[in-house]
């Protein structure tokens, strides 16, 4: 499997499958391909969100309060990353899991050991091979903003924001997460 850094990712509704399609792109050519459904993604956003209030210490005891403060980090994040160049398709890809997308059914998510500024993500499907992200604190956001506008396309009426979300209970931060 790649071992390259993340290049690029991308995350789009599928109406004729009802789900998002997550891909992501390596530096040395390998791209991975994913699909999302709403109930998937609605579960990792709850460990997403639970992450970076502990990557940005927020420790305001307000619900609300705590949620400002992180959409505030989220928008100074997201201003920093480029949106707006297209998805860059390649000839040359090489797909180690296939060229059609797997089905993501559990995720792991974790603080990388003696790198605690990174997080590891990992996209699993029901059998077989998955892959595992690390991402920053500004890659995460920008992974949040994706899947968060691509659910806004999806019409699946889920509030992926960090304003108006439910309170997330507190998740052991040591030895990872894991999402179904």
């Amino acid at each position: 499997m790649s071992q390259g850094q993340i290049h690029q990712l991308q995350a789009s509704y599928s109406a004729q499958e009802d789900r998002l399609l997550l891909r992501v792109s390596t530096s040395d050519h390998a791209e991975f391909r994913f699909w999302l459904t709403r109930r998937f993604i609605q579960r990792l956003w709850e460990g997403l969100r639970h992450h970076l209030e502990n990557r940005h210490r927020i420790a305001e005891s307000d619900p609300q309060a705590r949620a400002a403060l992180l959409e505030f980090m989220h928008q100074n994040a997201t201003a920093q990353v480029d949106f707006a160049s297209p998805y860059q398709e390649t000839p040359e890809t090489d797909t180690p899991l296939g060229r059609e997308p797997i089905l993501v059914v559990r995720a792991t998510l974790g603080v990388v050991p003696e790198q605690e500024e990174l997080v590891r993500l990992g996209l699993n499907p029901a059998e077989g091979e998955g892959i595992e992200l690390t991402l920053d604190t500004q890659l995460m956001h920008g992974f949040c903003k994706l899947l968060a506008d691509a659910m806004s396309q999806a019409e699946w009426d889920l509030c992926l924001g960090f304003i108006n979300a439910d309170p997330v209970p507190a998740l052991p931060e040591r030895g990872g997460q894991v999402l179904h």
